[in-house]
């Protein structure tokens, strides 16, 4: 059996809001699959809703909302709240 693939928590960030950056990772977001974005789509909103009410990240929900482009700076800011998020609840972090 393979073994499981293990993400930092900085790659699950960016991936959740990969087809929002700013960079060559937006770029190529353009050629995931509709079934892939999906998949992206639901983990960023069970990041949205785990960590609502945090001022950073209810400033990137904002922009993402509105179809704005996302930097990876405001992902890195987003990282500590999620790995905080995904320490204290394991069932979230799976």
């Amino acid at each position: 059996m393979a073994d499981p693939v293990t993400f930092t928590v900085g790659s699950i960030a960016a991936l959740a809001f990969t087809k929002f950056l700013e960079s060559s990772a937006g770029e190529a977001a353009q050629k995931l699959t509709p079934a892939v974005l999906d998949k992206i789509d639901t983990l960023r909103q069970a990041i949205w809703a785990k960590l609502r009410g945090i001022p950073d990240v209810d400033a990137l929900k904002v922009t993402v909302e509105k179809g704005g482009p996302v930097s990876e700076q405001q992902v890195q800011l987003l990282t500590p709240y999620l790995d905080a998020a995904m320490k204290a609840d394991s069932a979230f972090a799976h």
